[in-house]
């Protein structure tokens, strides 16, 4: 009898010891980072891919239409911190990286205080992404490899290695021009021309200018320049609203390097040729008429409903015993690259022995 009760004694023991390790090994199971990195997608109306690489997080969020294009307006970028060792659940808190993130909306406007951080979680084999309100976006782990993606963070991987190489800008002096001729549609009362050298490898697009007075105060700020080309010595023209006592300026190049890109990845934009128009008496310059050819023209994107082609600028510099004695400037797109672009933001000048059109 009691070897019987001894006996049923020690398979209870059994029994009760497998169960708990069943719940362990349920429960408890460890994970490494691994199991964290690739591609996750989002369950739910929404569709977002997410994917985690190295220190970074890249939330890409999809339309729905038939194509399921990017909206690159609600894609994100932010931080990821790798665990130290292993675990059983792991959550972090992402910074957003507004120069990536900026890259991809293309939005200056975007307000990315409204995107500061966002708290991540793993767990269970999922991913979620919580929200201050509101419940979080889960993800599961994607089984396939986004190449569109794959693709774009890739490049934004070959941007940031060039943050250990760039060199500065050079700027020459700010010409400003106050009088426009009469056909100018000019939004602005004055419009600047500065020397920018680049000796950098690559082009830089949606530069941002910004202008100080004498004392050092920021006066006025231009985006108006689509970009710089590499490796050149060029003229930007463009439009500010000043203060008409202040008569000189100095400014500072601002740029995002994941809007940057090599030769070849954008297109390239020849001048073919030029004339120029002169109005009224007095012989004015009224415009320039410029007749352009591109290598190739990219798909356009859809922008707020709209479809929006590679936009340019085409920039005019007269120059007299090889001084700057007026310039003009224009806004243009690839969708009507077969037509004369037509420059008419100009400033009154009449006397010049020569000019030069810059793409920029």
């Amino acid at each position: 009898m009691n070897n019987r009760y001894l006996f049923q004694k020690c398979v209870a023991i059994l029994i009760s010891v497998s169960l708990i390790c069943c719940i362990s090994s349920c429960g408890l199971s460890r994970h490494t980072v691994d199991d964290i990195y690739g591609f996750w997608e989002s369950v739910g109306d929404e569709h977002y891919v997410a994917y985690i690489h190295d220190n970074y997080i890249d939330v890409f969020c999809f339309n729905d239409d038939s194509e399921k294009t990017i909206d690159w307006f609600n894609s994100w970028s932010g931080s990821f911190v790798p665990p130290d060792s292993s675990f059983s659940s792991y959550s972090w808190v992402s910074d957003y990286d507004y120069d990536r993130s900026n890259s991809m909306n293309r939005w200056w406007s975007h307000d990315h205080e409204l995107y500061s951080s966002r708290t991540y979680e793993y767990k269970n084999n999922r991913l979620y992404r919580y929200y201050d309100l509101g419940n979080p976006t889960v993800f599961v782990k994607s089984k396939t490899v986004d190449s569109e993606i794959l693709d774009i963070v890739n490049r934004f991987d070959s941007c940031a290695d060039r943050l250990t190489s760039v060199l500065p800008l050079e700027t020459g002096d700010i010409k400003l021009y106050r009088e426009m001729s009469e056909q100018s549609n000019n939004v602005y009362n004055t419009v600047f021309c500065i020397e920018v050298i680049n000796p950098n490898p690559f082009r830089i697009f949606n530069p941002e200018i910004e202008f100080f007075d004498g004392e050092g105060d920021l006066v006025a700020c231009s985006r108006g320049c689509r970009y710089i080309e590499s490796d050149s010595n060029v003229e930007i023209v463009g439009g500010i609203n000043i203060d008409n006592t202040i008569e000189t300026l100095s400014c500072e190049i601002h740029y995002n390097i994941y809007s940057t890109y090599d030769v070849g990845e954008t297109p390239t934009i020849e001048i073919i040729d030029s004339s120029i128009l002169s109005n009224g008496a007095d012989g004015n310059i009224s415009q320039v008429e410029v007749s352009t050819q591109v290598d190739r023209i990219p798909e356009p994107q859809t922008e707020l409903g709209e479809e929006e082609y590679w936009k340019y600028n085409l920039y005019v510099v007269f120059y007299k015993n090889e001084s700057i004695v007026g310039v003009g400037y224009g806004h243009f797109d690839l969708g009507t690259i077969d037509e004369a672009d037509c420059i008419t933001n100009i400033s009154r000048v009449s006397d010049y022995d020569a000019y030069m059109i810059y793409v920029g």
